[in-house]
């Protein structure tokens, strides 16, 4: 990825602070993008905007996270095991738990979805693969009771409604932290005798709408300028609410050892239904700067949540905290499709069609089930390899 200024300046800034301590994705089969293309214009547009607020907005919050470092207690206190997952997220987490009739749209109840109980893929997917003993390899849990899973996750969902024009008609990730927090406070939440892993998987949705405002504003200059910008704006409020947890007394005295697991998003300039939704007039050059963009905006994103990943190892109350990189495991599916068993050419043609309603008979050889969501194979080699990086393996 050319290295942008915009985003070296960002991680100027982080490492001067406290972290040198250390999407509508559900919905958005209606207006997408692929292909890397030339970043050149995006580049030159980039490099001439000012980062005086963006930076600022960093500080304030790094500066919280120096506060909380200094008064860690011991970390990975409590269990060895786990006995409990909460997930936070929206459509590649949410696995069509119960939900009030009000966020019915949440769920996709209708063909083909709605043979899995409204999920976006074709089985389970990737937190419900983390806590099934089968997989391999498994979360530790205890001699005689199997990891829960608490799933918070709503399809469609954004980082904070309302925050930089992103929304959508769910909980935000700041909504169902703030709800697993009052379940956590009322009983509700049985997170049982062992540790908890809190996993966070958020981030599509509101990329994607933020890079959809600013192709929609021509890609001026200014619209880059703002939607990097509102990228870490919407950064910033992700690791205030996961922050959240840590700082809770009743997590500190419940539960039994709390464990963090922040998952970065897809480069979403290779997910198919991005290229999909750009206007059929864009020329070559607008689809290049177009998806340029999008690149840029993702690796962004991922590289802040990184950086707080960082700054919260030396927060952490009585756990651990750990980082998953999804766009590298996107981009090796996608360069290298065959060394995972992924025959479908071109590897992003889905295994749903849309236009004819068909299915195809070997999803196991696709990474795509719609031109956005991946497949439940797809969602059990991320559970995989994330339990792994749990485990240390």
């Amino acid at each position: 990825m050319a290295p942008f200024l915009f985003h070296l300046l960002v991680i100027a800034a982080l490492s001067t602070s406290a972290f040198a301590t250390a999407v509508h994705d559900s919905s958005l089969d209606h207006r997408s993008h692929s292909s890397e293309g030339s970043a050149a214009i995006v580049e030159r547009n980039l490099a001439t905007q000012g980062l005086a607020n963006t930076t600022t907005r960093f500080a304030k919050v790094t500066r919280r996270g120096v506060k909380l470092s200094e008064r860690a207690t011991t970390k990975a206190a409590g269990q060895t095991f786990y006995s409990a997952l909460v997930a936070i997220g929206a459509s590649y987490t949410d696995n069509a738990h119960a939900r009030s009739s009000q966020y019915s749209s949440s769920l996709r109840n209708y063909y083909p979805y709605n043979k899995w109980g409204g999920r976006y893929s074709n089985g389970p997917v990737a937190v419900e693969y983390m806590v099934d003993a089968s997989v391999s390899p498994a979360l530790k849990k205890s001699p005689t009771t199997a990891v829960k899973l608490k799933d918070y996750a709503y399809g469609g969902s954004v980082v904070q409604n309302g925050l930089t024009g992103t929304s959508a008609n769910s909980p935000a990730a700041k909504d169902q932290i703030a709800a697993y927090l009052a379940d956590l406070k009322s009983g509700a939440a049985a997170v049982g005798n062992g540790r908890v892993l809190h996993y966070f998987n958020s981030g599509i949705n509101s990329v994607a709408q933020i890079w959809t405002n600013a192709v929609n504003a021509g890609l001026s200059s200014s619209a880059i300028a703002n939607a990097q910008s509102y990228i870490t704006q919407n950064t910033v409020a992700y690791a205030t609410a996961i922050r959240t947890i840590n700082t809770n007394n009743i997590v500190y005295t419940t539960v039994h050892g709390a464990d963090f697991l922040l998952v970065g998003i897809p480069p979403l300039e290779i997910v198919p239904t991005f290229a999909n939704q750009l206007p059929k007039s864009y020329s070559a050059s607008q689809r290049t700067k177009a998806l340029s963009l999008l690149k840029t905006l993702s690796a962004q994103y991922n590289s802040e949540l990184k950086a707080f990943a960082t700054s919260l190892k030396s927060e952490a109350r009585n756990g651990r905290v750990f980082y998953y990189d999804l766009a590298t495991l996107w981009y090796s599916l996608n360069s290298s499709p065959k060394s995972y068993g992924l025959t479908a050419s071109p590897i992003t043609t889905p295994c749903y069609n849309s236009t004819t309603g068909g299915i195809c008979t070997n999803p196991s050889a696709y990474l795509y089930f719609d031109t956005l969501h991946p497949v439940t194979s797809i969602h059990k080699l991320m559970a995989e390899k994330m339990n792994a990086l749990v485990l240390g393996k």
